[in-house]
């Protein structure tokens, strides 16, 4: 009898029903729970942030990873500040699923706070948070992984130069190579075509009065008339 009542998630997302969603949260059903946060992420709903913060330290696991994935597609400040909250969990399989959701989100309000991770004892959660910064792409997260990568855990070392060398920046050379936006633009000569100058009349040129042609009339009269025949 229960499956007659068991509620249609698929439904409930496509009418845009947050609430209800988010009731779902509670249910004993972990399948119907895993659902209605999948469609909470989808949706992108802002009003589900803390319920699915909530849910993630609540149950952990597989509903943690579903949590996370949703909150990172919302992906707006207070899903970030919930992702951070996260990884900070001493459950390490939490921790490191809300890294790497904050390398996928992109924002740069995260960088200060992973930079800072990349120090942590842990080398798990330094490697990833390296990872994330790399995703992200902050140059101001270059000085840190500079620092990290004396690290002589190898794992970290590699991460922190593939960060380095994603944010442009080369240990060999210690240069930052510049966005392609960031540069400035610089026209082809070769495609340049010279615009027509005005031609150039000068002064006694444009003045001169220009002679009168003689026409065919004017020499016919000049000619002199011819002598009479003699007889």
């Amino acid at each position: 009898m229960w499956s007659l009542f068991k509620p249609n998630v698929r439904r409930l997302q496509a009418n845009m029903k947050i609430g209800k969603l988010i009731q779902l949260l509670d249910n004993s059903d972990m399948k119907i729970v895993s659902d209605a946060a999948i469609a909470l992420g989808e949706i992108e709903a802002a009003e589900a942030v803390n319920p699915l913060a909530e849910l993630m330290q609540i149950h952990g696991g597989d509903i943690a990873r579903v949590s996370i994935a949703a909150l990172e597609k919302i992906g707006n400040r207070n899903a970030v500040s919930a992702l951070i909250i996260a990884s900070e969990t001493m459950i390490l399989d939490i921790a490191l699923n809300a890294i790497e959701g904050l390398g996928r989100i992109k924002s740069f309000e995260c960088v200060e706070f992973l930079s800072g991770n990349l120090q942590n004892k842990n080398a798990d959660i330094a490697v990833a948070s390296a990872n994330s910064l790399g995703q992200i792409g902050d140059k101001s997260a270059i000085e840190a992984l500079i620092a990290a990568s004396k690290s002589k855990n190898e794992e970290l070392w590699q991460a922190t130069l593939k960060a380095l060398e994603s944010l442009g920046y080369s240990p060999k050379t210690g240069i930052v190579q510049q966005d392609v936006d960031e540069q400035p633009e610089v026209e082809d000569v070769d495609q340049i075509t010279p615009e027509p100058q005005p031609e150039v009349v000068s002064e006694v040129e444009s003045s001169a009065v220009p002679e009168p042609e003689l026409t065919a009339e004017f020499e016919t009269e000049t000619q002199p008339d011819p002598e009479p025949e003699r007889v």
